[in-house]
Protein backbone atom coordinates (compact mmCIF):
# COMPACT_ATOMS: atom_id res chain seq x y z
CA UNK A 1 0.00 0.00 0.00
CA UNK A 2 1.30 3.47 -0.91
CA UNK A 3 1.89 5.63 2.15
CA UNK A 4 2.18 9.44 1.76
CA UNK A 5 5.22 10.78 3.60
CA UNK A 6 6.39 14.34 4.22
CA UNK A 7 9.80 15.47 5.43
CA UNK A 8 10.31 19.13 6.41
CA UNK A 9 13.68 20.62 7.29
CA UNK A 10 13.89 24.17 8.65
CA UNK A 11 17.23 25.88 9.21
CA UNK A 12 17.46 29.11 11.20
CA UNK A 13 19.89 31.93 10.58
CA UNK A 14 22.43 30.43 13.00
CA UNK A 15 22.39 27.06 11.28
CA UNK A 16 20.26 25.19 13.82
CA UNK A 17 17.97 22.60 12.24
CA UNK A 18 14.48 21.41 13.18
CA UNK A 19 12.94 18.48 11.31
CA UNK A 20 9.36 17.24 10.97
CA UNK A 21 8.24 13.94 9.50
CA UNK A 22 4.56 14.81 9.57
CA UNK A 23 2.24 17.62 8.52
CA UNK A 24 -1.36 18.35 9.48
CA UNK A 25 -2.14 20.24 6.30
CA UNK A 26 -0.07 21.96 3.63
CA UNK A 27 -0.45 23.27 0.11
CA UNK A 28 1.75 24.64 -2.62
CA UNK A 29 1.13 26.87 -5.63
CA UNK A 30 3.61 26.65 -8.51
CA UNK A 31 3.37 28.42 -11.87
CA UNK A 32 5.56 30.17 -14.41
CA UNK A 33 2.87 32.86 -14.54
CA UNK A 34 3.74 34.01 -11.00
CA UNK A 35 6.99 35.47 -9.76
CA UNK A 36 6.87 33.42 -6.59
CA UNK A 37 6.02 29.80 -5.78
CA UNK A 38 4.43 29.50 -2.33
CA UNK A 39 4.07 26.88 0.39
CA UNK A 40 1.59 27.15 3.27
CA UNK A 41 1.96 24.88 6.29
CA UNK A 42 -0.76 24.50 8.93
CA UNK A 43 -0.45 23.00 12.42
CA UNK A 44 -3.53 22.47 14.62
CA UNK A 45 -1.83 24.10 17.62
CA UNK A 46 1.36 25.80 18.74
CA UNK A 47 4.25 23.38 19.01
CA UNK A 48 7.00 23.33 21.61
CA UNK A 49 10.47 21.87 21.61
CA UNK A 50 13.15 22.18 24.26
CA UNK A 51 10.68 24.21 26.37
CA UNK A 52 10.48 26.85 23.63
CA UNK A 53 7.63 27.59 21.27
CA UNK A 54 8.73 26.66 17.79
CA UNK A 55 7.04 29.36 15.74
CA UNK A 56 5.57 32.12 17.93
CA UNK A 57 6.78 34.53 20.61
CA UNK A 58 9.99 36.50 21.13
CA UNK A 59 11.87 33.34 22.04
CA UNK A 60 10.63 31.28 19.09
CA UNK A 61 13.04 28.76 17.67
CA UNK A 62 12.14 29.57 14.07
CA UNK A 63 11.31 32.93 12.56
CA UNK A 64 10.69 34.82 9.34
CA UNK A 65 13.61 34.41 6.96
CA UNK A 66 14.57 30.89 8.07
CA UNK A 67 15.20 28.42 5.27
CA UNK A 68 12.72 25.61 4.62
CA UNK A 69 12.98 22.48 2.49
CA UNK A 70 10.02 20.17 1.90
CA UNK A 71 10.15 16.67 0.43
CA UNK A 72 7.01 14.67 -0.20
CA UNK A 73 5.90 11.51 -1.94
CA UNK A 74 4.92 7.92 -1.36
CA UNK A 75 7.47 6.36 0.98
CA UNK A 76 10.34 5.80 0.35
CA UNK A 77 10.31 7.84 -2.89
CA UNK A 78 10.32 11.55 -2.06
CA UNK A 79 10.37 14.56 -4.38
CA UNK A 80 11.75 17.97 -3.45
CA UNK A 81 8.48 19.90 -3.80
CA UNK A 82 9.55 23.19 -2.21
CA UNK A 83 12.69 25.06 -1.20
CA UNK A 84 12.59 28.60 0.12
CA UNK A 85 12.08 30.77 3.20
CA UNK A 86 9.52 31.40 5.92
CA UNK A 87 7.84 34.67 4.93
CA UNK A 88 5.24 34.92 7.69
CA UNK A 89 3.90 33.21 10.81
CA UNK A 90 0.25 33.53 11.85
CA UNK A 91 -0.72 34.43 15.41
CA UNK A 92 -3.89 32.34 15.58
CA UNK A 93 -4.75 28.68 16.03
CA UNK A 94 -4.52 26.71 13.81
CA UNK A 95 -1.00 27.96 13.29
CA UNK A 96 -0.28 28.91 9.68
CA UNK A 97 3.27 29.21 8.31
CA UNK A 98 3.63 31.00 4.96
CA UNK A 99 6.69 30.38 2.82
CA UNK A 100 8.06 31.69 -0.48
CA UNK A 101 10.72 30.34 -2.83
CA UNK A 102 14.06 32.04 -3.56
CA UNK A 103 12.19 35.06 -4.87
CA UNK A 104 11.65 35.98 -1.20
CA UNK A 105 15.27 37.18 -1.00
CA UNK A 106 14.92 39.29 -4.12
CA UNK A 107 11.76 40.96 -2.83
CA UNK A 108 13.82 42.16 0.11
CA UNK A 109 16.83 43.30 -1.92
CA UNK A 110 16.73 46.92 -3.09
CA UNK A 111 19.21 48.10 -5.69
CA UNK A 112 20.30 51.10 -7.73
CA UNK A 113 21.02 50.53 -11.41
CA UNK A 114 23.19 51.44 -13.19
CA UNK A 115 26.01 51.92 -10.72
CA UNK A 116 29.72 51.22 -10.46
CA UNK A 117 30.56 47.55 -10.78
CA UNK A 118 32.36 45.54 -8.11
CA UNK A 119 34.29 42.56 -9.43
CA UNK A 120 33.87 39.48 -7.20
CA UNK A 121 36.87 37.17 -7.11
CA UNK A 122 35.86 34.80 -4.32
CA UNK A 123 33.95 31.66 -5.35
CA UNK A 124 32.26 30.77 -2.05
CA UNK A 125 29.85 33.00 -0.13
CA UNK A 126 29.62 33.34 3.65
CA UNK A 127 26.56 31.12 3.64
CA UNK A 128 28.41 28.35 1.83
CA UNK A 129 26.51 28.84 -1.41
CA UNK A 130 28.45 28.78 -4.63
CA UNK A 131 28.91 32.28 -5.95
CA UNK A 132 28.35 33.32 -9.52
CA UNK A 133 31.49 35.13 -10.70
CA UNK A 134 30.42 38.57 -11.80
CA UNK A 135 31.62 39.81 -15.18
CA UNK A 136 33.34 43.19 -15.63
CA UNK A 137 31.24 45.35 -17.98
CA UNK A 138 30.71 48.97 -18.85
CA UNK A 139 27.04 49.97 -18.93
CA UNK A 140 26.24 51.96 -22.06
CA UNK A 141 23.08 53.34 -23.69
CA UNK A 142 21.84 49.83 -24.45
CA UNK A 143 22.78 46.61 -22.75
CA UNK A 144 21.87 42.97 -22.76
CA UNK A 145 19.49 41.21 -20.40
CA UNK A 146 22.52 39.29 -19.17
CA UNK A 147 24.25 42.59 -18.32
CA UNK A 148 21.28 43.70 -16.25
CA UNK A 149 20.85 40.43 -14.36
CA UNK A 150 24.54 40.11 -13.63
CA UNK A 151 24.49 43.60 -12.10
CA UNK A 152 21.34 43.40 -9.98
CA UNK A 153 21.37 39.80 -8.70
CA UNK A 154 23.21 38.60 -5.58
CA UNK A 155 26.23 36.59 -6.62
CA UNK A 156 24.83 33.30 -5.25
CA UNK A 157 21.82 33.44 -7.63
CA UNK A 158 22.45 31.42 -10.78
CA UNK A 159 20.31 32.26 -13.78
CA UNK A 160 19.50 31.58 -17.42
CA UNK A 161 18.18 34.24 -19.78
CA UNK A 162 17.41 35.16 -23.37
CA UNK A 163 20.07 36.83 -25.48
CA UNK A 164 18.27 40.15 -26.05
CA UNK A 165 19.22 43.82 -25.97
CA UNK A 166 17.38 46.22 -23.67
CA UNK A 167 16.90 49.97 -23.93
CA UNK A 168 18.70 52.00 -21.29
CA UNK A 169 16.71 51.98 -18.06
CA UNK A 170 17.40 53.32 -14.58
CA UNK A 171 16.15 51.99 -11.24
CA UNK A 172 16.60 53.75 -7.91
CA UNK A 173 16.09 51.93 -4.62
CA UNK A 174 13.62 49.39 -5.97
CA UNK A 175 13.42 45.67 -5.31
CA UNK A 176 14.77 43.18 -7.82
CA UNK A 177 11.27 41.76 -8.22
CA UNK A 178 9.98 45.22 -9.19
CA UNK A 179 12.52 45.15 -12.04
CA UNK A 180 11.22 41.71 -13.04
CA UNK A 181 7.70 43.15 -13.21
CA UNK A 182 8.97 45.93 -15.47
CA UNK A 183 10.71 43.41 -17.74
CA UNK A 184 7.45 41.48 -18.10
CA UNK A 185 5.23 44.49 -18.82
CA UNK A 186 7.73 46.06 -21.25
CA UNK A 187 9.40 43.10 -22.92
CA UNK A 188 7.13 40.14 -22.17
CA UNK A 189 9.89 38.41 -20.19
CA UNK A 190 8.82 35.99 -17.44
CA UNK A 191 10.89 35.53 -14.28
CA UNK A 192 10.62 32.48 -12.03
CA UNK A 193 12.76 29.88 -10.30
CA UNK A 194 12.89 26.34 -11.61
CA UNK A 195 14.98 23.33 -10.58
CA UNK A 196 18.11 22.51 -12.56
CA UNK A 197 19.44 19.01 -13.25
CA UNK A 198 20.87 18.89 -9.71
CA UNK A 199 17.53 19.90 -8.15
CA UNK A 200 18.97 23.31 -7.26
CA UNK A 201 17.06 26.55 -7.93
CA UNK A 202 17.97 28.46 -11.07
CA UNK A 203 16.36 31.74 -12.07
CA UNK A 204 14.74 31.72 -15.52
CA UNK A 205 14.21 35.08 -17.24
CA UNK A 206 12.75 34.72 -20.69
CA UNK A 207 9.63 33.55 -22.40
CA UNK A 208 7.04 31.44 -20.60
CA UNK A 209 7.72 27.74 -20.40
CA UNK A 210 7.29 25.61 -23.53
CA UNK A 211 6.78 21.95 -24.32
CA UNK A 212 10.41 21.38 -25.34
CA UNK A 213 11.76 21.38 -21.78
CA UNK A 214 9.31 19.20 -19.83
CA UNK A 215 8.72 15.53 -19.18
CA UNK A 216 5.64 13.73 -20.50
CA UNK A 217 3.43 12.10 -17.82
CA UNK A 218 0.33 10.05 -18.62
CA UNK A 219 -2.98 10.27 -16.76
CA UNK A 220 -5.96 8.04 -17.55
CA UNK A 221 -9.51 9.16 -16.73
CA UNK A 222 -10.57 5.71 -15.58
CA UNK A 223 -7.50 5.13 -13.37
CA UNK A 224 -5.62 7.99 -11.72
CA UNK A 225 -7.71 11.11 -12.36
CA UNK A 226 -9.78 11.67 -9.21
CA UNK A 227 -11.81 14.72 -10.26
CA UNK A 228 -12.26 16.06 -13.79
CA UNK A 229 -15.21 18.39 -13.06
CA UNK A 230 -13.07 21.45 -13.92
CA UNK A 231 -12.03 20.03 -17.29
CA UNK A 232 -14.00 21.13 -20.32
CA UNK A 233 -13.75 19.67 -23.81
CA UNK A 234 -13.90 22.52 -26.31
CA UNK A 235 -14.26 22.70 -30.09
CA UNK A 236 -11.93 24.98 -32.06
CA UNK A 237 -14.82 26.54 -34.01
CA UNK A 238 -16.34 27.84 -30.77
CA UNK A 239 -13.18 29.60 -29.51
CA UNK A 240 -12.42 33.26 -30.22
CA UNK A 241 -8.98 34.81 -29.67
CA UNK A 242 -7.17 37.93 -30.80
CA UNK A 243 -3.40 37.54 -30.96
CA UNK A 244 -1.27 40.70 -30.69
CA UNK A 245 2.39 40.33 -31.68
CA UNK A 246 4.72 43.08 -30.49
CA UNK A 247 7.85 43.06 -32.64
CA UNK A 248 10.82 44.81 -31.06
CA UNK A 249 13.84 45.66 -33.22
CA UNK A 250 17.45 46.16 -32.17
CA UNK A 251 16.69 49.80 -31.26
CA UNK A 252 13.75 48.76 -29.05
CA UNK A 253 11.20 50.21 -31.45
CA UNK A 254 7.91 48.28 -31.25
CA UNK A 255 5.60 47.41 -34.14
CA UNK A 256 2.27 45.68 -33.40
CA UNK A 257 0.54 43.09 -35.55
CA UNK A 258 -2.94 41.66 -34.85
CA UNK A 259 -4.40 38.33 -35.94
CA UNK A 260 -7.60 36.40 -35.28
CA UNK A 261 -10.94 37.58 -33.93
CA UNK A 262 -11.10 41.31 -33.22
CA UNK A 263 -13.60 40.80 -30.38
CA UNK A 264 -11.96 37.67 -28.96
CA UNK A 265 -9.93 37.24 -25.78
CA UNK A 266 -6.59 38.97 -26.29
CA UNK A 267 -3.23 37.25 -25.91
CA UNK A 268 -0.05 39.29 -26.38
CA UNK A 269 3.31 37.91 -27.53
CA UNK A 270 6.67 39.67 -27.74
CA UNK A 271 9.26 39.00 -30.42
CA UNK A 272 12.89 40.09 -30.72
CA UNK A 273 13.79 39.72 -34.35
CA UNK A 274 16.81 40.72 -36.44
CA UNK A 275 16.38 42.84 -39.55
CA UNK A 276 16.83 39.88 -41.89
CA UNK A 277 13.34 38.67 -41.00
CA UNK A 278 10.33 39.90 -42.93
CA UNK A 279 6.69 40.59 -42.23
CA UNK A 280 5.67 37.09 -43.45
CA UNK A 281 7.88 35.61 -40.70
CA UNK A 282 5.97 37.60 -38.09
CA UNK A 283 2.66 36.66 -39.68
CA UNK A 284 3.54 32.95 -39.54
CA UNK A 285 4.45 33.29 -35.86
CA UNK A 286 1.20 35.07 -35.05
CA UNK A 287 -0.96 32.54 -36.89
CA UNK A 288 0.94 29.65 -35.25
CA UNK A 289 0.15 31.10 -31.82
CA UNK A 290 -3.49 31.51 -32.83
CA UNK A 291 -3.65 27.85 -33.88
CA UNK A 292 -2.24 26.81 -30.50
CA UNK A 293 -4.96 28.76 -28.69
CA UNK A 294 -7.86 27.69 -30.92
CA UNK A 295 -7.67 23.93 -30.54
CA UNK A 296 -10.15 21.11 -30.12
CA UNK A 297 -9.43 19.49 -26.78
CA UNK A 298 -9.47 19.94 -23.03
CA UNK A 299 -8.99 23.13 -21.04
CA UNK A 300 -9.08 23.75 -17.28
CA UNK A 301 -7.72 21.57 -14.48
CA UNK A 302 -8.02 18.10 -12.99
CA UNK A 303 -7.16 16.49 -9.65
CA UNK A 304 -4.99 13.42 -9.29
CA UNK A 305 -2.91 11.65 -6.63
CA UNK A 306 0.50 12.87 -5.45
CA UNK A 307 2.19 10.59 -7.97
CA UNK A 308 3.25 10.70 -10.70
CA UNK A 309 4.90 13.99 -9.73
CA UNK A 310 4.24 16.86 -12.14
CA UNK A 311 5.50 20.43 -12.27
CA UNK A 312 4.78 23.37 -14.55
CA UNK A 313 6.47 23.04 -17.91
CA UNK A 314 5.77 19.30 -18.04
CA UNK A 315 3.39 17.72 -20.55
CA UNK A 316 0.43 15.61 -19.45
CA UNK A 317 -0.92 12.97 -21.77
CA UNK A 318 -4.64 12.57 -21.10
CA UNK A 319 -6.08 9.22 -22.20
CA UNK A 320 -9.38 7.40 -21.87
CA UNK A 321 -10.60 3.88 -22.60
CA UNK A 322 -14.16 5.14 -23.06
CA UNK A 323 -13.35 8.08 -25.36
CA UNK A 324 -9.94 7.43 -26.96
CA UNK A 325 -10.73 9.95 -29.71
CA UNK A 326 -10.21 12.68 -27.11
CA UNK A 327 -6.69 11.57 -26.13
CA UNK A 328 -4.09 14.34 -26.31
CA UNK A 329 -1.00 16.03 -24.87
CA UNK A 330 -1.21 19.31 -22.93
CA UNK A 331 1.32 21.76 -21.50
CA UNK A 332 1.13 22.23 -17.71
CA UNK A 333 0.84 25.87 -16.66
CA UNK A 334 0.32 25.50 -12.92
CA UNK A 335 0.25 22.87 -10.17
CA UNK A 336 -1.37 23.17 -6.75
CA UNK A 337 -0.53 20.47 -4.22
CA UNK A 338 -2.41 19.50 -1.11
CA UNK A 339 -0.88 17.16 1.46
CA UNK A 340 -1.52 16.13 5.03
CA UNK A 341 -3.82 13.90 7.04
CA UNK A 342 -6.23 13.75 4.09
CA UNK A 343 -3.62 12.24 1.80
CA UNK A 344 -1.75 13.67 -1.19
CA UNK A 345 -3.34 15.43 -4.16
CA UNK A 346 -2.27 17.49 -7.18
CA UNK A 347 -4.49 19.89 -9.10
CA UNK A 348 -2.96 20.26 -12.55
CA UNK A 349 -3.84 23.25 -14.77
CA UNK A 350 -3.27 22.83 -18.49
CA UNK A 351 -2.32 25.71 -20.80
CA UNK A 352 -2.65 24.44 -24.35
CA UNK A 353 -2.59 21.36 -26.55
CA UNK A 354 0.82 20.35 -27.88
Amino acid sequence: MLRPYTYIKITDKLGSVIEFDYVHEAETSESWNNLTDTFTLTFPRNLNKEARNIFTGDNALLKRGDEIEVRHGYYPNLNLIFKGYISGVGAKVPLMIKCEDEMYLLKNTNIIFPTKRTIITSSISKTGRTKRLKKPRTIVDTYSLDDLLDSILPDYIHYECLDVQLAKRAYTNVSVTRIFEDLRSTYGLYSYFRKDENNEPILHVGFASDASTGRTVEFKFEENIIDDSNLEYQMADNIFYKVVVKLMDENNNVTEYTYGDTDGSQRTFHLYWDTSKTKPDVEKFGKDQLDKLKYTGYKGSFVTFGEPYVTHGDIVKLTSDKMPERDGNYLVKEVKRGLGIGGSRQEIFIEQKV
